[in-house]
């Protein structure tokens, strides 16, 4: 399968959002991850959370698209994580439930819980999402009174 570059025009700059060769985490994931499967995911992502491209303005060129990159593949990787986990490999998911506490050979990992808005919760159900959300709790944006 072929995958085209969305084009993304905002604030008088050109951005290339995703395309299925650029998933940088498909090593995390088994051979039976299929193109098709991560274009759903590219498309679901894009969709869901389409201001991601808009944040990090403040920051050179450079910088602002690298944690937008950055951000968009843990977000498509969180979503294939939920959409089928047994697809993972080398990564804990919990198929959907919020990422809380983790045994790891006898000692219990309890994860910081972070207040965020409904939104952002679900981002807890996995490493990829968990990720996800420390970026795009970053960006200056978020911190703006308007």
């Amino acid at each position: 399968m072929t995958s085209f570059p969305a084009i993304l025009f905002y604030n008088d700059t050109w951005s290339v959002l995703m395309t299925v060769e650029s998933f940088i985490f498909r090593n995390k994931f088994k051979d039976g991850l299929t193109d098709e499967e991560i274009q759903l995911a590219i498309n679901s992502i894009e969709a869901d959370w389409s201001g991601v491209p808009t944040l990090w303005q403040v920051l050179p060129k450079k910088q602002r698209d690298n944690k937008i990159n950055l951000t968009m593949n843990y977000l498509v990787a969180w979503w294939l994580a939920d959409y089928d986990p047994s697809l993972v490999t080398g990564v804990f998911v919990t198929g959907g439930v919020p990422l809380l506490e983790k045994e790891i050979g006898g000692v219990r990992l309890k994860f910081r819980d972070q207040e965020v808005q409904d939104n952002y919760s679900k981002l807890k159900s996995n490493y990829f999402g968990l990720r996800a959300l420390d970026l795009l709790l970053s960006a200056p944006e978020k911190y703006q009174l308007y």
